[in-house]
């Protein structure tokens, strides 16, 4: 379904299923990638030239995130996140297809035999 997500630990033969807002996802930095138009809701924004700058409004191991713009399909083609402990992490967005077809089979995760899924 696409509002979960399944950690799969195959060394304890195991997977946890949880709803994806439960997990934390709906404060990860990479959500914003999903839909540009909530930027404001959790960051304040400053505009540099082709860059975005973002800080995390409220409490976050994430100090400041900036978006590199590019004309492309995809506006983003850079990511740079800047944690609290001076940490520096560069994302690339490089061919990538906008809206192509992914065979939904793509999205269905078949468990091991012998598998434990717990859900949480």
């Amino acid at each position: 379904k696409g509002d979960e997500i399944i950690i799969y630990q195959p060394s304890e033969s195991q997977a946890f299923i949880s709803d994806i807002n439960r997990f934390g996802m709906e404060r990860s930095p990479l959500r914003i990638l999903l839909n540009l138009d909530d930027i404001e809701k959790d960051y304040s924004v400053k505009e540099e030239g082709n860059r975005i700058i973002l800080h995390p409004k409220g409490s976050s191991v994430i100090r400041s995130l900036e978006l590199v713009l590019d004309e492309a399909p995809f506006p983003v083609k850079r990511i740079i996140f800047s944690d609290q402990y001076g940490n520096r992490t560069e994302i690339e967005v490089m061919d990538l297809t906008v809206n192509g077809k992914i065979p939904e089979a793509t999205f269905t995760f078949k468990l091991p035999e012998g598998t434990t899924l717990i859900r949480q």
